[in-house]
């Protein structure tokens, strides 16, 4: 590589909702690496891009691929962008974590924005806006009074696995709330493991347990972490003695 910052260095470049949080993007002071270790990305002014319009040059302006919309319910990459020699550092959205979809924007390509690297992530509600959010480092976590509910299934077989695609980026770690229900006085369990791994029995791997005994049967919820694939999948499985979950 040309001589210049350290392969998948990456300094500063927060994301923050913006004044209108629901649809602009604002990123901090910092510098990267591009994706390919070719060029030093810098980024001197904050940048604030809109996900609802194109794309177009500059701070405040449009940070949306000509080719797509802001869909409900919907995960869009965000990318830093500049040209080969690391100058007209800019912002896109995309849903390719490889920033395919923004780079082949014509608008784009006529700048000769051709490096990214990928910095973060956001998510639209069901009414096409921005979740709201926090991010310190690597870890970002969403703040608004409604979270997305990636898993809503009434039909479990007991002890039995299903799969399912979160609202988080491909293969990171993400950090899941559970909960489970349960339609009798017994105790309920509830797990999440990595896609089609194997290993250990149902109740070894349970993060959530609890016993109650009310007239609505068990409810009960907790916290877990579990690496997710390259499809944003995970498995989760639940238990109960007798009922359903």
């Amino acid at each position: 590589a040309a001589a210049g910052l350290p392969k998948n260095y990456i300094a500063g470049l927060q994301l923050t909702n913006d004044t209108d949080s629901a649809h602009d993007i604002q990123i901090g002071l910092g510098e990267c690496r591009s994706s390919d270790d070719a060029t030093d990305m810098v980024v001197s002014t904050v940048i604030t891009k809109r996900i609802d319009a194109t794309w177009a040059a500059g701070d405040d302006a449009g940070g949306m691929e000509d080719g797509d919309t802001v869909g409900a319910t919907e995960l869009f990459y965000v990318h830093l962008l500049s040209q080969a020699d690391g100058t007209a550092v800019d912002m896109g959205f995309d849903t390719s974590p490889t920033a395919v979809n923004i780079l082949a924007d014509t608008v784009v390509a006529a700048a000769s924005l051709t490096k990214y690297r990928l910095i973060g992530y956001v998510v639209t509600d069901s009414s096409s806006n921005i979740y709201s959010f926090t991010q310190t480092g690597d870890y970002f976590r969403l703040t608004s009074s409604t979270l997305p509910q990636d898993i809503n299934d009434t039909t479990l077989t007991d002890d039995t696995f299903e799969t399912a695609t979160l609202s988080v980026p491909r293969h990171c770690l993400a950090h899941v709330y559970l909960n489970v229900a349960g339609s009798s006085n017994q105790s309920c369990h509830g797990t999440i493991r990595p896609a089609d791994a194997t290993e250990g029995s149902y109740q070894g791997n349970a993060f959530t347990d609890a016993a109650g005994s009310d007239t609505f049967g068990t409810n009960s919820g907790n916290v877990g972490m579990v690496l997710v694939d390259g499809s944003r999948q995970i498995d989760y499985a639940a238990n109960e003695g007798t009922g359903t979950m």
